[in-house]
């Protein structure tokens, strides 16, 4: 739409139009109803959804997609993890390989200073 084109308000005689968005060219989707290997129509999603990708071909819906890239994806998903460890005691076997790791402090908390802990050691041994 550029600049020169006026909105068009909304009215019974003037529903919305589907808002399709571009996808990526490297996103190649299998229909599961036709069969079809393409590149998916993508429009806004729904409740938590953010976006529905659908087969241009047969209209059935074939994924929900992220609006985040793969990297703040990964980076949410292991701050998510630490803060659900953070909440649990550290296990017996994280304990047991702080020992065998020669650590003598006092035991850690919970489960991420316990994995944090053994990160340390483990690099500091030079332990694969």
């Amino acid at each position: 739409m550029n600049s020169s084109t006026p909105i068009q308000p909304l009215s019974s005689t003037n529903p919305p139009a589907q808002v399709t968005m571009a996808c990526p060219p490297w996103l190649r989707l299998a229909c599961r109803r036709c069969g079809a290997i393409t590149i998916p129509q993508v429009t806004p999603g729904t409740g938590p959804h953010a976006l529905k990708a659908t087969c241009p071909h047969c209209g059935a819906f074939m994924q929900w997609l992220s609006k985040h890239t793969p990297e703040e994806r990964a980076r949410r998903q292991a701050q998510a993890r630490l803060d659900a460890m953070g909440k649990l005691a550290p296990t017996a076997l994280q304990l047991a390989y702080l020992t065998t790791l020669g650590d003598r402090n006092p035991p850690p908390a919970n489960r991420a200073a316990a994995s944090q802990r053994i990160d340390q050691l483990k690099a500091k041994k030079g332990v694969a």
